[in-house]
């Protein structure tokens, strides 16, 4: 099959190929984005390695409540908290 210059062609068939050309680029530019997108996918749903920490005994624990922070580390440091 003989496939004829787009650049000797009529008006409307060179317009044709070149909207073709542009989807074309549209739809590869739409790959590449989305096969970028679903490799990041695939790395944040990897396994991952599991984490764990070991328990320590510090002792006897001073304050009755360990909700406010700032109390904590104000005991913690010395300072006395009001």
């Amino acid at each position: 099959m003989r496939h004829e210059d787009p650049r000797n062609a009529d008006p409307q068939t060179r317009r044709l190929a070149q909207v073709i050309l542009v989807c074309m680029r549209i739809i590869r530019r739409i790959n590449d984005d989305l096969s970028a997108l679903i490799a990041r996918v695939r790395r944040a749903l990897a396994p991952r390695k599991k984490f764990r920490t070991t328990v320590h005994s510090c002792g006897k624990c001073y304050l009755a409540n360990l909700d406010n922070t700032a109390e904590v580390l104000a005991v913690a440091e010395g300072e006395h908290f009001k």
